[in-house]
C-alpha cells in the first residue's frame, strides 16, 4: 500500500501489518527526486531490523542528490548490531565507507573499522561508547601502522607498540599510561636501534 502527505508527495510505500507500516520505502515530503528516507522494516513508527537510511549531498546550500549514510541493523530507530556508516567526499565525489562493525544505541561499539577520508584505515579493533577500548590497531593517515596494543577509553593504556609515521618502522615497544609512554619499555630509533 501507499500512504501520502497532505501535500500530495507520497510518505510511504510497502507492506502493512494490521494498519501498521511493516516494511518498505519512507519518503521526505518533498517534490524532488532525492526524497528517499528510508529503505527496510519498521517496528512502531520506528527503523528497526535491517534496513538503509539516506541523506542528502548539498553543495552550495543545493541538494544534487543523495547516497546511503548507514546501511545495517537497527533497534527503535537507533542504530544497534551489525552496519555500515557512510560520509559524503566531496573530493572523490563519491560516498566512502567511515566505519563498518558492530553498534549499540548509535555508537560504535564492539568490533569494528574505522576510516580516514582518503578511504585508508585509521583504526581496527575494538570500541566502547565510540571510543577506542581494548586491542586494537591505530593508523596514520599515510597507511602506516600508528599503533598497536591495548587502548582504554581512546587512549593508549597497558602494553603496546608504536611506529614512525614517516617509515613505519618501530618507534617504542612497551608500557604505556593515559596515552603516553610509561613504564617498562624499549625505544628505538630509524635503524632500529
Amino acid at each position: 500500500g501507499t500512504i501520502y502527505y497532505c501535500t500530495g508527495n507520497k510518505k510511504f510505500e510497502g507492506e502493512f501489518e494490521n494498519d501498521n507500516i511493516k516494511k518498505g520505502i519512507l519518503y521526505q515530503d518533498s517534490s524532488s527526486e532525492h526524497n528517499l528516507a528510508y529503505e527496510g522494516t519498521i517496528l512502531n513508527d520506528k527503523y528497526h531490523g535491517s534496513g538503509k537510511q539516506y541523506t542528502y549531498i548539498d553543495i552550495n546550500d543545493e541538494t544534487i542528490g543523495q547516497y546511503i549514510k548507514y546501511e545495517g541493523e537497527f533497534t527503535d530507530g537507533k542504530y544497534h548490531g551489525s552496519g555500515k556508516l557512510y560520509k559524503y567526499n566531496h573530493d572523490m565525489n563519491k560516498p566512502i565507507i567511515y566505519y563498518e562493525g558492530e553498534f549499540m544505541n548509535d555508537k560504535f561499539h564492539g568490533f569494528g573499522k574505522l576510516y580516514y577520508e582518503n578511504g585508508n584505515k585509521q583504526y581496527i579493533g575494538s570500541f566502547d561508547n565510540s571510543k577506542y577500548n581494548g586491542i586494537g590497531e591505530k593508523y596514520y593517515e599515510n597507511g602506516f601502522m600508528e599503533y598497536e596494543g591495548h587502548l582504554s577509553l581512546g587512549k593508549k593504556e597497558g602494553k603496546g607498540t608504536s611506529f614512525f609515521n614517516e617509515d613505519g618502522m618501530i618507534e617504542y615497544i612497551g608500557d604505556w599510561h593515559d596515552d603516553s609512554k610509561h613504564g617498562q619499555g624499549e625505544l628505538y630509533d630509524h635503524e632500529g636501534l
